[in-house]
């Protein structure tokens, strides 16, 4: 966001950085990435938190575990069926999705695939708005209410002062752990 615009977001990095390294401490070392629209902030944000999360635990970013710009349902199936073709020792054993929906397709793919989650491949989204109600996905939960809340103050202050300050207000996400990630296969 422009510094000269009031904003309000989940901190991204944050987020990206405590699900990459949930799924390192389960033991996964083969980690791809699925990334939603290229022209939205919160995807780099979360992809290049992603990469130094890696860096950090002494893993080697991996260009074909990161599947940018999938911004349908037929590219994220496009990307998942990719990865489930690799030889078994060449796939991720976990994904972490930029977001829910993201996530429920990848899952759905895999499922499609015959591939098992999270005895197979692990995976991990992002914003807790998961639609469908099979998939206990393990997930970055935003502060919705917190957000909207938030939101309508910072508008208030608008109101009441023109002259105000434009202010950027970031919220933590937290982790909710649910059934779609395990340690990685043997």
């Amino acid at each position: 966001a422009n510094a000269d615009m009031w904003s309000i977001d989940v901190d991204n990095a944050a987020g990206a950085k405590v699900a990459t390294e949930f799924l390192i401490s389960k033991g996964h070392r083969r980690i791809a990435f699925l990334s939603g629209y290229d022209k939205v902030r919160s995807t780099h944000q979360r992809l290049e938190s992603y990469r130094a999360t890696l860096i950090g635990h002494g893993i080697k970013p991996d260009a074909v575990m990161e599947y940018v710009s999938l911004t349908t349902n037929s590219d994220v199936d496009h990307a998942v069926s990719l990865i489930a073709k690799l030889p078994y020792s060449e796939r991720p054993t976990a994904i972490f999705a930029w977001n829910d929906g993201t996530a429920e397709q990848t899952i759905a793919t895999l499922r499609r695939h015959n591939i098992r989650i999270p005895e197979e491949i692990s995976v991990i989204g992002f914003d807790d708005l998961v639609q469908s109600p099979d998939i206990e996905l393990t997930t970055m939960r935003q502060p919705y209410s917190l957000i909207g809340s938030t939101a309508v103050e910072m508008l208030a202050e608008q109101i009441r002062n023109t002259d105000a300050l434009p202010q950027r207000k970031s919220f933590p996400a937290d982790l909710i752990v649910r059934s779609t990630v395990g340690s990685p296969r043997s």
